[in-house]
């Protein structure tokens, strides 16, 4: 099995997050909607060959060798490190909008580099969630945030924390070696100087 650096056609090809749970010794296990999406909307069958990624940047590079609409397993190829992760661990704090555009703002987040997603309810939202409603959306966000991060080619899955009231994220403030509250009417302090940390956290 080869360990060098994966070529960059891998990238083009169907990609999976799975759980290291799912890996064993050579070979892969793919369960659920993973396999549905693979087998009833993908249309792979075995010996077509596809990219599974562990979410610790690690990527491999697996052949189907059996595909049903709960299961399917395969056979590792080849893996490599994957070294296209920002080197900043930035974390987005969304206070809710309206309407769908909170999974614009998890999508095109995703894209670009976020490391995780806080979403917030302040006083002023107009979107408010019971917990079960929260519950779902939370399921819903995440899957999002997983297809956008398989098509965008990150090695990594950005997590998407449950939702927090105002005080809970201003608790969170000590975890970041940075926190940015965006200002219309700063003057003074530009983010080219302020991004100079490891672990930002963003307020929007």
């Amino acid at each position: 099995m080869d360990h060098g650096l994966c070529h960059e056609r891998l990238i083009s090809l169907a990609r999976f997050f799975i759980d290291q749970s799912q890996i064993s010794g050579d070979s892969v296990a793919i369960t659920g909607a993973d396999a549905h999406h693979l087998r009833d909307v993908l249309r792979l069958k075995p010996g077509d060959v596809i990219t599974v990624l562990d979410g610790a940047n690690r990527e491999y590079c697996v052949r189907l060798d059996a595909v049903d609409s709960g299961h399917a397993e395969g056979s590792i190829l080849s893996n490599c490190l994957r070294q296209t992760e920002p080197r900043a661990l930035l974390t987005l704090a969304q206070c809710l909008p309206k309407g769908d555009k909170m999974e614009l703002v998890l999508q095109k987040g995703t894209e670009i580099g976020y490391t995780a997603f806080i979403p917030v309810v302040s006083e002023r939202s107009i979107v408010k969630l019971d917990a079960d409603r929260a519950a779902k959306k939370g399921e819903r966000w995440r899957k999002i945030v997983q297809s956008a991060a398989e098509q965008s080619g990150r090695a990594r899955l950005p997590e998407v924390h449950s939702l927090h009231s105002w005080q809970q994220l201003c608790d969170r403030f000590t975890d970041f070696d940075l926190v940015l509250l965006p200002w219309e009417g700063e003057e003074a302090a530009g983010l080219k100087e302020t991004l100079k940390a490891k672990n930002i956290g963003a307020g929007v």
